[in-house]
């Protein structure tokens, strides 16, 4: 089974009613309850957010309802992922970390880069998704890789050529962005067509954007965990893992404190930064363990280890037993 954020579908409510139907309804019709999307970072099976969509575009009507979604949302419903991408030397290099750590924010999705000399693929695709109708989580999809190029790109991106392998469903949406009005569908791969050129740039976000983001997710923080700082600290930690930025320093200057001022914090809770840290890596090491087939080196460089062998002397402390034995008997179990 592979996981995807809540957060991939926010504006999903806004976007129902704007279109006639009641969101409440078409979730729990689906098997979802409301409260599951309360959290961003809550995490929900990736088929019932298929079926959700789907739902979503039968009930209102919008055989594009994927992609009209996606043309209401903007890059952060993907998370801290843009933000840890965006340091690298090049757009390309960024777009290949996405592609990495993407199991961050959805697993069971492959995105690879096809080189041509002057116009250059980026494909993405859904594994193993045993020929469900997955036709609105494709338009999202295409919709959100489109937004991360762009956020990488900025005002050099240049022409973008949208691409859907599924055939042109007739509808009379109508999308705020022009760019989400001229996707190519019926064509030989599902992503974007890029100029070649535009990848050997430095990428260039937005960096108010970034700051908004940050001041937005504190604000989340402050009101879901208003009395526990290691709360707080822990789900940072979980969102700034796969960077290199996941230190004392930063997260304390994230939480708008000083360093020696949240170590005092930590110590009146009982806990301190290595303590929550190693909770914190312990505890997506298992979710992606047993839920996801990821390769046990990503998963380590995605927790932070420098190398396998470390993360898996620290698991085997955690345990008793290997992370691929782990999830050998956990699956055995189920």
């Amino acid at each position: 089974m592979y996981l995807v954020r809540s957060g991939a579908v926010e504006g999903f409510d806004a976007l129902v009613r704007k279109l006639g139907s009641n969101p409440t309804c078409i979730k729990q019709n689906t098997g979802l309850r409301p409260i599951q999307f309360r959290d961003p970072n809550s995490f929900l099976a990736l088929s019932k957010l298929a079926h959700l969509l789907e739902a979503a575009s039968r009930s209102c009507n919008a055989p594009l309802f994927g992609a009209l979604l996606a043309d209401h949302q903007d890059w952060h419903v993907l998370g801290e992922l843009p933000i840890n991408i965006c340091q690298e030397p090049t757009v390309e290099d960024a777009i290949l970390k996405f592609a990495r750590i993407l199991f961050l924010h959805a697993g069971g999705i492959e995105i690879v880069v096809i080189p041509k000399r002057q116009q250059t693929q980026i494909q993405f695709r859904y594994l193993n998704n045993n020929n469900e109708d997955m036709a609105q989580l494709y338009q999202l999809s295409l919709g959100q890789l489109t937004h991360i190029f762009i956020s990488l790109s900025g005002s050099e991106g240049g022409v973008l050529s949208l691409h859907l392998k599924q055939k042109w469903p007739e509808s009379d949406q109508i999308f705020s962005r022009k760019i989400f009005s001229t996707i190519q569908f019926s064509s030989t791969f599902d992503g974007i067509s890029v100029n070649s050129a535009v990848l050997k740039i430095k990428p260039r976000p937005d960096e108010d954007m970034i700051k908004q983001h940050f001041d937005n997710y504190l604000h989340h923080l402050k009101n879901n965990f208003p009395n526990s700082i290691s709360d707080q600290l822990k789900s940072l930690i979980g969102r700034m893992l796969a960077s290199s930025e996941c230190t004392l320093n930063n997260i304390a200057q994230a939480l708008d404190l000083h360093p020696r001022e949240l170590q005092r914090r930590l110590q009146d809770e009982g806990t301190s930064y290595i303590t929550l840290m190693h909770e914190t890596r312990e505890k997506i090491a298992k979710e992606y363990l047993e839920k996801s087939d990821i390769t046990i080196t990503n998963l380590a460089l995605n927790l932070g280890f420098a190398e396998t062998a470390s993360f898996t002397r620290t698991f085997r402390m955690w345990t008793g037993l290997s992370p691929k034995a782990w999830r050998y008997q956990q699956r055995k179990k189920s």
